[in-house]
């Protein structure tokens, strides 16, 4: 009625569904066109009929500013369990910012007060609007997004302040959003705000400058969920921490590690002060002045005598890395490890076990950081050792040849040993669309191309001289790719790698991957079909969780549609994963029959029971492809993954042959077509196929082929080769 009668004033918007609050406000605001845009929402109102008029010329004067807020009266109950939260003022009533803890009096607000204090009302927000702010989807998941949206609009400009009261902030506490007691308000409302904080620092970190006080935005994570963590121990309620722990892993790690940080902080200054000493001197205030400089002075003499250590440390690993590879090598003694040095899986794993059943002749020792996986390995009659003993070092020290199926500087710069003389034999751990040369996408120290320390032919003397010196120095903490012995490469996507990595030629191996072994003479189950969801790994946190949380979700749909077909779905997510959901989803499973979480390390071994597999861009699709069966491609995410992830090599609408989905219907509705018809899309499979793999050398032999090649190189002769020792 309102917009039939003020066509000009009034727009209306109806919604078919409720959108929740804060996509709802988002969604508004980018409707808009004017230049400011102001809020007032709820239960709250203006008293100022001049308020707009104000804020305008405030924003025309300061035109650098993106917004400006007012003083706000607090109109509450006298019982209100948040009076004991605000301040009275002298004139009785509380007011934003005046009644706020930490406010002192300034006119302009730095991002850092806003996110300790929350010094700013909404309904006295008066924006300079961004419309191209990216509003991130974690903003989306609360239910309050005020203080996180300024943060985003404003980035490093501060809030300029009117000290005139000119809207009221009506707390009613009957209203949907408050509980009758602070305590249960805080443990139903503080997860969400936690939860906001960890995205915002992401968020931050993203978009903003160095200079942005992301530490202030820390410090806010860890007071808040040390904050609740405390506030549901007093109850007792145990549920709601785990349920915290559970839902906000990131959050819950951040206020533990705190919590640690400090604990350790107090036993180090009792064993200084003694239990006595350190009691009396926090009761003391005049004795807390006593205590910084004692904590100065010792984490000063700590953070010395640490530099002193590692340089010590990297000393000696530089003497041993050049004094070790003077030492004679064993041709046929090869050590072998695999991710991070604490993983037993992958190419690495299924080669060692291949060279231990069927060589003899080879001396073959796995190496590990893992208690149980050298247990574990010593019972079933292999070689292993903890990778910082001495019995590594010795290892090491006479090895020819180390394996990795990742980079040589994750797996083997920290054992014991490390040497110049040690061969390097990349096996890789997987192919796919993803292009591998470009180095931009992994972490891992030293991984990058070496010309810069490498002589070529071309150099005159002194730039060979000066490449050689500095080789002597920085050849340790590079990956050396140029100087792979060997560089498994199963068709002509790894060719295209290893010339962009500098790999020699001769150097390479043309063989498939010894972990697609199980794959051959593998067979499904008709009457059960078996369905795999295994999704890549994701470098972006928010990402990660939100594939999670999509997958959370839709266990009950997945569960429904099983049924239906009379199959049964493994969820596999990926093992190198930094976080363990487990826990996240471990509750909704337990009402689903037909859905499993299979957190074993390696898929290897099972990947050939499965009629078809789920995922988005990992190379497990294409170690699929070799059974010639189907595969879903589920790439909700395509574009925000290649923007923020990994950059793709291949056109993935045509290389990734199968269907490709964008929500779990579509993705299930495609599971049972294929099931119906597991020949759909095959001429596309098989057209693809060869782009990944040689026929030619791939295939169940390709662990046989590798070490065939290696031999043939390191002149082992068939038999117990001369230099090698009992197992």
């Amino acid at each position: 009625d309102y917009a039939e009668r003020y066509p000009d004033m009034v727009v209306p918007f109806i919604r078919e569904e409720n959108l929740g609050p804060t996509r709802n406000l988002v969604d508004l605001c980018q409707r808009a066109t004017s230049p400011y845009i102001a809020l007032c929402e709820g239960d709250d109102y203006w008293v100022d009929p001049l308020k707009l008029q104000k804020q305008v010329d405030y924003m025309e004067a300061h035109p650098k500013l993106k917004a400006s807020s007012t003083r706000t009266r607090v109109q509450m109950s006298e019982n209100s369990h948040l009076t004991s939260w605000y301040k009275r003022q002298p004139d009785g009533e509380y007011y934003f910012p005046d009644s706020q803890p930490g406010y002192r009096g300034q006119r302009l607000f730095k991002p850092a007060d806003i996110l300790q204090h929350v010094l700013c009302h909404t309904s006295s927000l008066f924006y300079r609007w961004n419309y191209d702010v990216d509003i991130p989807e974690w903003y989306y998941r609360g239910h309050i997004g005020d203080w996180s949206l300024l943060l985003m609009q404003t980035g490093h400009t501060r809030v300029g302040y009117i000290p005139e009261v000119t809207s009221v902030y009506r707390v009613n506490e009957s209203s949907t959003h408050f509980d009758a007691d602070r305590t249960t308000h805080f443990l139903r409302t503080w997860p969400a705000q936690i939860s906001a904080l960890v995205g915002f620092r992401d968020y931050a970190a993203e978009h903003f400058k160095k200079s942005y006080p992301l530490g202030a935005v820390q410090a806010k994570i860890e007071l808040e969920t040390a904050n609740y963590l405390t506030a549901a121990l007093k109850i007792g309620d145990l549920q709601v921490v785990s349920e915290f722990m559970a839902t906000f892993p990131e959050a819950a790690r951040i206020g533990l590690s705190a919590y640690l940080s400090s604990y350790w902080d107090r036993r180090r200054l009792v064993r200084e002060l003694t239990w006595r000493g350190y009691v009396k001197a926090i009761r003391q205030p005049r004795n807390l002045a006593k205590i910084g400089r004692f904590t100065r002075h010792l984490l000063k003499n700590q953070d010395r005598r640490s530099r002193v250590k590692r340089k010590l440390g990297n000393f000696k690993r530089f003497v041993i890395y050049w004094l070790y590879s003077l030492t004679s090598k064993k041709p046929n003694l090869w050590v072998f490890t695999s991710f991070q040095t604490r993983g037993y899986l992958d190419n690495s794993r299924h080669l060692f076990e291949y060279v231990c059943e069927h060589h003899p002749e080879i001396d073959a020792v796995w190496l590990t950081k893992d208690d149980d996986t050298v247990d574990k390995l010593r019972s079933s009659g292999y070689r292993a050792h903890l990778a910082e003993s001495r019995e590594a070092g010795r290892v090491m020290k006479r090895a020819s040849l180390a394996f990795t199926d990742h980079f040589r500087q994750s797996d083997y710069a920290g054992v014991a040993g490390f040497n110049h003389g040690l061969k390097t034999v990349q096996l890789w751990h997987g192919v796919g669309i993803k292009y591998m040369g470009d180095l931009r996408n992994t972490a891992v120290s030293g991984v990058r191309r070496s010309a810069d320390i490498l002589p070529c032919s071309s150099d005159g003397l002194f730039t060979k001289l000066t490449r050689r010196v500095r080789y002597l120095r920085y050849a340790r903490s590079r990956e050396l790719m140029e100087e792979y012995f060997g560089f498994v490469e199963p068709g002509p996507q790894t060719k295209w790698t290893a010339d962009d990595w500098k790999v020699p030629p001769q150097n390479r191996i043309p063989a498939g991957y010894p972990r697609s072994a199980p794959l051959y003479g593998s067979s499904v189950d008709n009457v059960e079909p078996r369905v795999l969801y295994a999704p890549t790994y994701r470098w972006d946190k928010a990402a990660e969780i939100e594939l999670v949380r999509k997958l959370s979700s839709a266990i009950p749909l997945i569960d429904q549609r099983m049924t239906s077909v009379n199959g049964r779905m493994t969820v596999r997510l990926h093992p190198h994963t930094w976080r363990d959901y487990g826990a996240l989803l471990s509750p909704v499973l337990r009402q689903a029959s037909r859905v499993e979480l299979d957190e074993s390390p390696d898929i290897s071994d099972s990947l050939g029971s499965y009629s078809v597999v789920i995922t988005d861009y990992s190379s497990i699709a294409f170690d699929f492809l070799l059974l010639d069966r189907p595969c879903v491609f589920f790439c909700y995410d395509l574009a925000e993954y290649e923007r923020k992830e990994v950059s793709l090599a291949y056109d993935y609408n045509e290389y990734s042959p199968g269907t490709k989905a964008h929500t779990w219907e579509e993705t299930l509705d495609a599971v049972a077509a294929y099931l119906v018809d597991p020949s759909r899309d095959q001429e596309w499979r098989q057209r693809i196929l060869p782009t990944f793999w040689d026929p030619r050398f791939t295939g169940p032999d390709s662990a046989e082929r590798i070490v065939v090649f290696l031999k043939e190189r390191l002149g082992i002769q068939d038999g117990t080769a001369e230099g090698s020792h009992d197992r």
